[in-house]
């Protein structure tokens, strides 16, 4: 929208010169979820920019609130307030974490990612003059009623959750690259001289956006976005440096049931669907994303590839094994990192000749099926004894960088082996995946 002073007009009316006083411009909210008119889909949204400072610590939220939740940052953001979700709920006075004289104004002009930020007066001091991350994206939000409390329709943005963060990550090709997580070059990242040093990744990128802080429990409080499915604790292998923070937007679905103004309760939907047919476990990722961020059907092995490449989506739906592989006489196999993810440049493939059911053509999982049975705890005999690593699962997708990291597996938590530089020839334990057929009517 432009406000001038005055505009002169050509003649012939095809021309126009303005003298601005004011130029206001807004970006639109982007989201990857499938058309919500097809669908009945909760969906969320995110900005363009990442608006907030990047010098706030996580901070210390009052330690009385109820356990966080790995999908619902909304009621993650409530929680973290020191109150619970009500549906009429008043969590607080906005002059505590907001100074809405100050909220709006920029630091800068400039529309660069690291440089487009809100001025830190936005942002109330408090538990001892100190501004945090927790209550950063409140400052998206409005007193709507002007009544000074923070009302339960008026959290509209929060910030993200563990796996709201992981399917920004899923449905990055479906959003402009403003928008994404990171924005810097993946191939000119260079290692940590020893794990957590500032001198190298992930330390030396958090600016480019390598780490952001969730919502979600400590343990899951930090995201690895370079890594599109890694997480863990504050301060667990990088300098302690503050976070960036995503906040999202609930976008309710839009049926005759349901108002989308009332957000109570709801909670975007995952992108996928768990549920057994004809004793076959399968995974539904059908019609939930845009339609760019799936790929074709395929018959046993993926090729090499890695985080980015179309062989890291989702087909509309997997089958997954009952179990992880075992030799004939019950006992777990397990298989060199380097020969799962085809380090030298061929993938062997151990779920070749697995069968289950009627259905042969097997493989190994891709990373956002990984990140997909994980969600749906179809991983959790997983642990993390001694560090041995055929105690953790892994799949096929390299790391980009192999000079950074070299693959993706989950042990408690999901991450990326090659901090330490011996992974690649560690055994890890694998659990069969195959697109379900079409004419199978497997997928609903």
């Amino acid at each position: 929208m432009i406000i001038a002073m005055s505009t002169d007009v050509s003649a012939d009316g095809n021309s126009s010169y303005s003298q601005i006083y004011s130029y206001i411009s807004q970006l639109s909210m982007q989201t990857f979820y499938n058309s919500r008119e097809n669908t009945n889909l909760n969906a969320f949204g995110i900005e363009t920019y990442n608006e907030t400072p990047l010098t706030f610590q996580f901070g210390d939220p009052l330690s009385s609130y109820a356990a966080l939740d790995d999908s619902d940052g909304r009621a993650n953001q409530i929680r973290l307030l020191n109150r619970n979700p009500q549906q009429n709920g008043d969590y607080g006075e906005w002059d505590k974490y907001i100074n809405a004289a100050q909220n709006g104004w920029y630091s800068t002009t400039v529309t660069s990612h690291d440089r487009h930020k809100l001025n830190e007066s936005a942002y109330q001091a408090v538990n001892a003059g100190e501004r945090y991350a927790y209550y950063a994206c409140l400052s998206r939000n409005r007193d709507l009623n002007g009544n000074g409390r923070i009302d339960d329709n008026e959290i509209r943005w929060h910030l993200a959750s563990v796996n709201e963060y992981i399917r920004m990550s899923i449905g990055a090709g479906a959003i402009s690259n403003a928008a994404q997580l990171y924005i810097g070059d993946k191939s000119a990242m260079v290692k940590e001289e020893t794990q957590g040093a500032p001198n190298g990744y992930p330390s030396k990128y958090i600016s480019d956006g390598s780490l952001y802080y969730t919502s979600s429990e400590s343990s899951k409080r930090v995201y690895w976005a370079v890594e599109k499915g890694s997480y863990g604790a504050i301060d667990n292998y990088y300098d302690g440096s503050p976070l960036p923070i995503r906040c999202v937007r609930v976008l309710p679905a839009i049926t005759d049931t349901q108002d989308a103004s009332a957000l109570y309760g709801i909670k975007a939907d995952p992108t996928v669907e768990k549920y057994e047919r004809n004793g076959m476990i399968i995974l539904n990722f059908k019609n939930r994303l845009m339609d760019n961020l799936y790929r074709g059907y395929v018959e046993g092995s993926l090729g090499p590839h890695n985080e980015d490449d179309d062989e890291n989506s989702f087909y509309d739906g997997i089958m997954v094994a009952k179990d992880y592989l075992r030799d004939r006489f019950g006992f777990l196999e397990t298989y060199k990192l380097r020969d799962i993810i085809g380090a030298d440049g061929t993938i062997y493939n151990p779920c070749e000749t697995y069968s289950e059911g009627q259905y042969t053509g097997w493989r190994v999982p891709n990373l956002v099926e990984l990140s997909a049975m994980n969600a749906e705890s179809l991983l959790s005999e997983c642990n993390d004894d001694n560090g041995d690593t055929k105690n953790h699962a892994a799949c096929c997708t390299q790391f980009s960088n192999q000079n950074v990291r070299f693959g993706f597996a989950r042990s408690i938590l999901i991450y990326s082996p090659g901090a330490k530089g011996d992974e690649l020839d560690k055994r890890y334990r694998i659990r069969c995946v195959r697109d379900v057929p079409a004419e199978s009517m497997l997928l609903e």
